[in-house]
Parts: C-alpha cells; sequence; structure tokens
C-alpha cells in the first residue's frame, strides 16, 4: 500500500516545498493509525509521518495537499514537541499527572487549603491549560496552511474531510479543535483580515 501512496504524497510535497522552502522536509510511512485514527503526525522539524488512513483520502489530492499544508505549518510554527505530548496518551497522562501535583501545590502555598476543590482544580485546569496550548497551535498551522495553499483552497480541504471523516482521533479528540471549529476560525480570521486571503 505504501507504494501507492507515497508517490501521490510526495509530488504534493514537492509542491510545497517550493512555496514554503522547507526543502529538508521529507515523508515517513510509519504504519497503522491505531484506535486515534491520526493521518499524519510531526516528528521533528524535517520530518512528517503519514499512517495507513490516509488510503483512505488517497483519491482526494486536494485534501491531502490541505493536510500537508496544516503539518508543514506546525513545522513553521515549531510546535511539534507539544503536539508529540498530545499525540502520544502515556506521555499526555504523564504531563497531566504531574500538571495537577503543581497546580495542587500552588493553591496550598496561596493559603488554599479546601482538600476537595484542590483536587477538582487540580485535575479540571491542566486539560485546561493543555487544550489552550494545542488550539493554538493547530490554530497556528491553519493560518500557515492558508497562507501557503490559499484560504479557499484550505477551506475547501477542510469542507471535503469533514464529509468524509466524522469518526476522528478518538483518545484526543477533546483537547484538538474540530474540522468544523478550524472552518470557522478560518472564514472569521480572513474576513476580519481580508488583505491576507492569498497564497505565498
Amino acid at each position: 500500500m505504501d507504494k501507492q501512496i507515497k508517490p501521490i504524497l510526495e509530488k504534493i510535497l514537492e509542491e510545497l516545498k517550493e512555496k514554503t522552502r522547507f526543502y529538508n522536509v521529507r515523508l515517513v510511512f510509519c504504519g497503522e493509525s491505531g484506535k486515534m485514527g491520526i493521518i499524519f503526525k510531526v516528528i521533528d522539524d524535517a520530518t512528517i509521518c503519514y499512517y495507513t488512513r490516509v488510503f483512505k483520502y488517497i483519491d482526494d489530492p486536494i485534501i491531502l495537499r490541505g493536510l500537508i499544508a496544516h503539518e508543514l505549518g506546525h513545522i513553521a510554527c515549531k510546535d511539534h514537541l507539544s503536539h508529540r505530548i498530545a499525540s502520544r496518551p502515556i506521555l499526555l497522562v504523564l504531563v497531566m499527572t504531574a500538571a495537577f501535583f503543581i497546580v495542587k501545590h500552588l493553591l496550598s502555598l496561596i493559603g488554599f487549603e479546601h482538600v476537595l476543590i484542590n483536587i477538582i482544580l487540580g485535575l479540571i485546569i491542566p486539560p485546561i491549560i493543555g487544550s489552550v496550548i494545542i488550539h493554538s497551535n493547530e490554530y497556528c498551522a491553519d493560518l500557515y496552511a492558508a497562507k501557503t495553499i490559499g484560504y479557499e483552497n484550505l477551506l475547501e480541504a477542510y469542507r471535503r474531510f469533514a464529509q468524509r471523516s466524522r469518526n476522528g482521533m478518538k483518545l484526543i479528540d477533546i483537547l484538538y479543535p474540530t474540522i468544523d471549529d478550524r472552518i470557522t476560525f478560518l472564514k472569521e480570521k480572513f474576513m476580519k483580515e481580508p488583505s491576507k486571503n492569498h497564497s505565498l
């Protein structure tokens, strides 16, 4: 299957390299998508992983172009470390657990000693912070992708993606903006700043 997919993806990447000047970026096949249904993932500032689920969209280069442009956006925004944490459930749990104890300790330091409320806030605040960071990262990547391939082109890619994939990443959906959130964000952003409605 990889032999069918890789030439198509590499052709799209080569075109986007010329626009973004990320000439050192490469695509690597990373195997099964697993329960989270991941399609692409940035490993470092020069590597984009793609998974078996990409085969579902292989007949639609508009979707693939939008998704790859988005991943290049993560490289441009330099957020692949937090993205990597969010994409690994065990690592995410460890980070959230550490954040829970830090928040609980800080609340105790300022004299907030109500145990039950401390625990509740310790459980609620870290995921909220994590979600805010991840949303910021995702929207940064979306903006870069819109500037790279054009706002309307990215919107069309996301619309098509939304029609074909309502069952996304199961475990980390709550941390990420939905595809509908992304479409709304892009519309609002480019309606406010129409001068940015063009590609690089």
